[in-house]
């Protein structure tokens, strides 16, 4: 749950477009320690996981005070990249307040600063197929 603080927001008093997507990114940590990846993985040379695509849609207005619940689910798995769909919700009143969706690849350096995709590990996808909302 997130509570929006005052920098949260815009002159308007409505949350301010990018702190949406620093909410989403939160959640996509979340999954990736799921994955069994942490932040100290990736900063020392291991694989990393970026972003390639990501978008939003603001559905209803955001406003300073208001709880937030972000909830991630998955909507693809493949070899080497992945899907996450995130609902934002204001739980007071259950207004879905945004939608967003974040693809990302497992990738390892390569050769002059490339990034190599690499397979996921049957753990990663394991946990991965936890989150697919059931069908």
């Amino acid at each position: 749950m997130i509570t929006v603080a005052w920098g949260d927001c815009d002159p308007a008093g409505i949350v301010f477009y990018p702190t949406i997507f620093s909410w989403i990114d939160r959640g996509g940590r979340v999954v990736l320690r799921r994955m069994g990846v942490s932040r100290d993985q990736e900063l020392s040379g291991g694989p990393i996981f970026p972003i390639l695509s990501a978008e939003a849609r603001f559905l209803a207005p955001i406003r300073l005070d208001d709880e937030i619940a972000v909830q991630v689910t998955v909507s693809h798995v493949g070899r080497t990249s992945f899907t996450l769909a995130y609902t934002l919700t204001r739980p007071s009143d259950g207004v879905r307040v945004a939608v967003g969706v974040e693809r990302r690849v497992k990738a390892m350096g390569g050769p002059e600063g490339t990034l190599l995709p690499t397979p996921l590990s049957e753990r990663e996808r394991s946990e991965l197929e936890l989150l697919r909302p059931p069908a």
